[in-house]
């Protein structure tokens, strides 16, 4: 199956008051139709400045360079006039930002908002793109869609905008949804609710889906391909079940250590849970990184040693289809 998209060598630096400093490092990954492709780290990963470079979003202003290629299909997005891109953001190629009570207008209501799109790129008339709104906000099980056109975004619930912001995503039929974080501050309910969403979406469009999150367990239930990032750096990259069950990289490792477990015989015996695992420190600033000579992760990782802190690790293939970063695995 022929790729609907591919990143290959994506490089971005930042101008900054500390200097030029780089925040995407090396970034290549490929997308097939109707993919699930998960993205994790913590915050402060690069994750969802990925996104935004995908998107074009990022002010021209920060950025000082932007090397590597974006194709999506044969056409290499970081060459497109932006008024051909405009063409294609929002139509072919959609995303359901991180928080959607930022990411709504608070001053026009939920139907402008949702025919706007639909007026731009389907050409429909006024009462056509309304008709529209309204399916769409039916498709993702928003109550009573017609009241809702009327509705400002501060009417409705957590849940409820981010089915908003999902609806207008979907609303041309994209080939490529990203999905950045899109159930933060979510009770858990809502999220499977909004999993769910996307999975029926992915299904009946066949539409490819960029999944960015920090919580592996929800890409253990939805993901067919993985990447690891960590300060800006794909750091292992595999299969679901390669990721999950067979992970290289000690930072994977460690995330994966995060997933709460439920011992049934345990609670059932009374004995109180295990302590969550945590992984020490932080992402290190972006300043800081610019300086580093070694592995990123060196001051977190347990299992450190010399060579980690003075020269930073290439991409080992440890297989067909997975890749890590890491001294470890040096044969």
């Amino acid at each position: 199956m022929a790729d609907l998209l591919k990143i290959e060598n994506l490089e971005l630096k930042f101008n900054t008051r500390h200097g030029i400093v780089k925040v995407l490092d090396n970034i290549s990954f490929t997308l097939k139709p109707g993919e699930i492709f998960g993205v994790a780290g913590e915050s402060g990963s690069g994750k969802s400045m990925t996104a935004m470079a995908l998107m074009r979003l990022i002010d021209k202003k920060l950025i000082h360079s932007i090397q590597g290629k974006i194709f999506f299909r044969d056409t290499n997005l970081l060459e497109l006039p932006e008024k051909e891109f405009r063409k294609l953001r929002g139509n072919k190629i959609a995303m359901i930002f991180q928080e959607p009570m930022t990411s709504l207008n608070p001053v026009f209501s939920i139907g402008f908002q949702i025919t706007e799109t639909l007026l731009l790129h389907q050409n429909l008339k006024p009462k056509e793109a309304d008709e529209k709104a309204i399916d769409l906000l039916a498709r993702v099980g928003l109550p009573d869609p017609k009241k809702r056109l009327k509705n400002y975004p501060h009417e409705l619930s957590g849940g409820q905008r981010q089915r908003v912001m999902i609806a207008m995503a979907i609303s041309c039929r994209p080939d490529v949804l990203i999905a950045d974080e899109p159930t933060t501050a979510l009770d858990t309910t809502v999220q499977a609710q909004i999993f769910d969403l996307l999975l029926d979406i992915q299904q009946e469009l066949n539409t490819a889906i960029i999944l960015i999150t920090h919580d592996m367990g929800v890409l253990a239930q939805m993901a067919d391909e993985i990447a690891v990032m960590y300060a800006g750096r794909i750091v292992e990259q595999g299969l679901r079940d390669q990721i999950l069950d067979t992970p290289e990289h000690p930072y994977t490792q460690s995330l994966i250590a995060c997933i709460p477990k439920v011992d049934v015989r345990a609670e059932a015996a009374g004995k109180p849970p295990a302590d969550l695992s945590e992984i020490a420190g932080v992402v290190p600033p972006l300043a800081e990184l610019s300086t580093l000579k070694g592995c990123s992760f060196a001051g977190r990782c347990p299992k450190v040693f010399d060579t980690c802190s003075t020269l930073k690790p290439p991409h080992f293939r440890l297989n067909k289809t997975q890749t890590a970063a890491c001294h470890l695995l040096e044969k």
